[in-house]
C-alpha cells in the first residue's frame, strides 16, 4: 500500500535492495528485483523521489542481468517510473536505457519482450501530469 511504500522510500530501502540484488542466491536476487518493482509503482512524487535516490543505476544493472525474471522486473520498473513524469523520462534517457530496452525486445521470451516494449512506450508516449 502507499503508506508502506512511503516509509520504504523515505528510509531509502532501494539501497538495501541494491545489496540484495547482488547476492549470490538467485532467489534473493529475484525477490529484490520484485520488491524494487513494487516500490516503483508509487505516486508521482514517490516515483520521482526514488529516481532522485539513484535507483536508475540499479535498474540498469538489473536490466542487463542474465536472468529473465530479473530483467522483466527491471523493465516493468522503468515503465512505471516513466509514467507521468518528464523528469523521470529525461533521467531514464540520460542513464542510457533506450538501447538495452531495444535489445531486450529481441529476446526469444515473449513476456520480456512485452515488458521492454511497455517501458519504451512509457518513455516515448506516456502523458505528463506535470
Amino acid at each position: 500500500d502507499n503508506a508502506t511504500r512511503s516509509i520504504m522510500i523515505a528510509q531509502e530501502v532501494s539501497k538495501v535492495i541494491f545489496k540484495l540484488s547482488k547476492s549470490s542466491d538467485s532467489q534473493t536476487q529475484r525477490f529484490a528485483a520484485l520488491a524494487l518493482c513494487n516500490i516503483c509503482l508509487g505516486t508521482l512524487n514517490q516515483r520521482e523521489t526514488v529516481v532522485k535516490q539513484g535507483v536508475l543505476r540499479l535498474l540498469l544493472f538489473l536490466l542487463r542481468y542474465p536472468d529473465v525474471e530479473i530483467e522483466r522486473c527491471a523493465a516493468l520498473s522503468i515503465a512505471a517510473l516513466s509514467l507521468g513524469s518528464i523528469k523521470n523520462k529525461t533521467e531514464i534517457m540520460k542513464h542510457g536505457f533506450i538501447a538495452p530496452l531495444i535489445s531486450t525486445t529481441t529476446y526469444p521470451d515473449k513476456t520480456i519482450q512485452r515488458c521492454a516494449v511497455l517501458a519504451l512506450n512509457g518513455i516515448a508516449l506516456g502523458e505528463s501530469t506535470e
